[in-house]
Parts: structure tokens; sequence; C-alpha cells
């Protein structure tokens, strides 16, 4: 006998009906168990029974998911068997670590099932494994995904994508929020947010209990209790650490203490979390700083300094990140996104002039800065990295400057002319001392290109106009 949906009525139930002893399990289409009988809650196939989604349901889970899926058979858009098992594994090590919204093993039964007859697949289910896909392969690069799929990064982001859309869109979400539906609009919401902003909001809802500190192994669908919370590493170790964010240099050492660095999962909480405090230091030191004062100039040289320290301590565990091969996998995840805010402020200051032993560490952060993220030259459409490069430009300036400075003064105080002392190694790319910083000068030297390319083709078009107006 099958019970009827609590919601329509129907005789066959809904994955989302809320039976008052339905397991965990049932929500992903397996077969619930109650204590008191052994009937099934569900139908696989149930999430149509309710008839089309209205013109209007359609309009609003569109709003929602920020997308107009192309409505085609999703059957056709699921990987093969091996490719699922991959995905599902991908996952498992780039985002599960960090993203603790389900139960892994509950859900690894459901796709372990959904492979031998993905046809029985409940559409919350669906939608869910979609996500699944989604978040995988935005954690891959170009070449892992060629080799694992057999298909670029750019066609399978837009694949899944809209397999997602249309599966949420089939689930009708908003009519039916049960669990998975939740889940899998979770997943995609978080990858919009990964898109869009690569921020997440550091405080959590009023009320809402912190998630506890234990294993996935340490759960089941049948758990009546709550596990004891375990100090140290475990599955949900930086999740934790995430949400104690506001006490993170006290809870530090109680977290991790213990952590095992030859585990990439320990080793990137770890980093993570030196360089979140090192981000959140600079950030309430210059937002009180230029509350103050309106630029750096009017800034006492002292506070400039304080600031400047800081922002190269970011900048010096954004490298540290970076440069460590076993956590790029996790590198995908927002609060690891690279922080502009003190690349910013370097560029400023060294545009305004630094001396000292903080001249050459500012460049050496420059430098890495270039070498790491390429797309700061090849992508000055964006608004960020064309002032960016205003910036590296006047402080690649300045230096040349300074150093044909001291390149004339050394010359006059020996025999060689000021012009010899020009024409050795002071050309406006190469000043004397710069070799060290290759990836920097390679880069302002591309910028400076792409500048000139863009005033000529501005000067150009200004003379058409007037030609086009008789001026």
């Amino acid at each position: 006998m099958v019970r009827p949906c609590q919601r329509c009525a129907k005789e066959t139930a809904y994955v989302s009906c809320r039976s008052p002893k339905r397991s965990r399990r049932s929500e992903y289409g397996g077969k619930g168990q109650t204590s008191s009988s052994r009937e099934p809650t569900f139908h696989s196939q149930s999430v149509s029974q309710h008839g089309p989604a209205t013109h209007d349901d359609l309009a609003m889970a569109e709003l929602l998911i920020c997308g107009r899926p192309n409505h085609v058979p999703l059957r056709q858009l699921h990987p093969s068997v091996p490719q699922i098992m991959f995905l599902w594994n991908t996952f498992l090590s780039n985002v599960d670590p960090l993203v603790k919204l389900f139960h892994a093993p509950t859900v690894q039964d459901m796709i372990s099932q959904a492979t031998m007859k993905l046809d029985a697949l409940s559409q919350p289910a669906e939608a869910l494994m979609f996500a699944i896909y989604l978040c995988a392969v935005m954690t891959m690069n170009e070449q892992q995904c060629l080799r694992g799929l057999e298909t670029s990064k750019e066609t399978l982001l837009k694949r899944f994508s809209n397999a997602t859309q249309q599966a949420l869109v089939n689930a009708k979400f908003l009519q039916y929020p049960d669990a998975v539906n939740l889940q899998a609009l979770t997943l995609y919401l978080v990858l919009l947010i990964n898109e869009w902003s690569g921020k997440y909001s550091e405080e959590a809802p009023s009320g809402t209990r912190a998630p506890s500190n234990c294993n996935d192994g340490d759960l089941s669908p049948f758990t009546v209790r709550i596990p004891d919370v375990t100090e140290g590493g475990t599955d949900m170790l930086f999740c934790t650490l995430h949400n104690r964010f506001r006490a993170l240099e006290a809870t530090m050492d109680s977290l991790t203490c213990r952590c095992d660095p030859s585990i990439p999962l320990h080793l990137f909480t770890v980093l993570i979390g030196r360089y979140t405090i090192a981000r959140l230091r600079f950030s309430v030191r210059a937002n009180e700083a230029f509350a103050d004062h309106v630029d750096l100039a009017s800034m006492p040289g002292e506070t400039r300094g304080i600031l400047l320290d800081n922002a190269l301590a970011v900048l010096r565990f954004d490298t540290e990140m970076r440069m460590t091969q076993a956590i790029r996998p996790f590198l995908w995840h927002p609060v690891a996104r690279f922080p502009f805010d003190a690349f910013a402020y370097l560029l400023a200051s060294l545009c305004a002039g630094v001396e000292g032993p903080r001249h050459n560490a500012a460049w050496a952060a420059v430098n890495s800065a270039y070498e790491e993220c390429p797309e700061f030259c090849s992508q000055l459409d964006n608004p960020l990295y064309s002032a960016a490069a205003d910036l590296a430009v006047g402080a690649w300036e300045r230096r040349v400057a300074g150093m044909q400075k001291e390149a004339a003064a050394a010359a006059a105080a020996t025999t060689t002319t000021t012009d010899e002392a020009q024409g050795l190694g002071c050309c406006e790319m190469e000043p004397p001392g710069s070799t060290e910083f290759s990836a920097a000068r390679h880069a302002i030297s591309a910028l400076k290109q792409a500048r000139r390319r863009r005033g000529g083709e501005g000067a150009l078009l200004r003379r058409r106009m007037g030609r086009s107006t008789g001026m």
C-alpha cells in the first residue's frame, strides 16, 4: 500500500511528502522504511503527477535560478556511468570538505543506485545529481576535464548548468521544497555566488545552530542522537572554522594544533585560517585609516607603513596557498579569492613612494601576483584589472625614474658620464636591479602596449567622428 501525498491527496506519494516517520533515505529516491511498516513512502516518477507547471511557476523558478533553461530531455545530458563516478569522487575531494551540505554516504548510495537505473531516479534527486556534476566541473581545470570527461570545461559548465536549471524546474522546487530540492538549489546558488561575488556572508542567520564538528562516518540515516563534538581534524573542519570566523584568532590553535599537514584538507584549513586572519586585520585597519584620511598623501607615514606590512602579509599567505600544489583543488572556494584590496593598496603605495626594505618586498609581491594571475593582463575589460593596470604602470614608471636617478648620481661620482649611465641597463623596462621581477616587468610592458593600443583606437575613433560631423 502506498501512502497518499499530504499535499495533493493523490494515491501516489510525492518524494517530498512529510510522512511522520519517513527516513532520510527516502528523500533521495531510496526505499523508505518506518518503525512500524516497510511500505514505500515515495514514487520515483511522482513529480510529474502533480500536473505540469504553470507559466507563472516557470517564470518564478527561472527568476530565482537566474536562467531560462532549454527544455530538453535530461536523460541524454547525464554522463556515462564511469564519468558519473569520476564527477562524484571529484566532488567528494574538492567540494564536500568545504561545503558540508548533506550526508555523503547517503548520497553515495543514491548515486550508486541511480547508475544502475537512471530512468527510475526521482526528479529532486536528478536535480541534485546535476548540481553535483556542475560543482565538480567548476573545481577542475581544462586538462582534467579533457582527460576525465573528454569535453572542454566551458562546454561542460554550460551543459550541466542548463541541466541543473531544467531539473530544478522539473522538480517544482518552489512548490515542493523538500530536503533534496533544497540541497540541489543550494549547490546551484553556491556556484552563482562563487561566480558573481566570491564572498559568503560571515554571519549565520539568527537562531541558527552551528554544525557539529564530526565525521560523516559518525552519522547515518538512523542516528537518534547527535554525536559528541570532536576537537581537531574531521570532515567538518573547514566549515567549523568558517562558522567561527569572528572568533577565529581565539579558536585557531584549538582547531589546528592537531592537524596533519600531510592531509591536504588540514593543510588548506591551516593556511586559509592564517590568510583570513591577515585579511581581516588589513580590512579593519584600512577602514579605520581611510575613515580619517582621504588618500595616502594625507595619511601619517607610520599608518601607511603598518597598512603596507598588513597588505604584504595578506599577499604572502595568498602566494603560499597558490604555490602549494596539494591544496590547488580547494582554491575554487570564494574565501580563497585573490585579495584585490590588499593588492590595490600595495600598488597605490608604490605609486606614492615606498622606501627601504619594504620597496623590494612590495615589488616581490607584485611580481608573484602577475605570475600567478595572468588574467590581470589579458582581461583589461574588467574594471578592477584595468584600474590595477593603471596603478601598476604608474608604480613602475616611478621605479624606473628612481633607478635612473640613482644611476646618474653614481655616475657623477665616477668617470662615467650621465649619458653613458643612462645607457647602461637603464632603459624604460629594465632599470638596474629589476631583473629579479621578470613577471612584473613583462606584465607591465604588456599593459603599456595595451594602453597605447587603446589610446590609438580612441584617437582613430575621434578622427572618424570629426570627419563625419565636418569638424
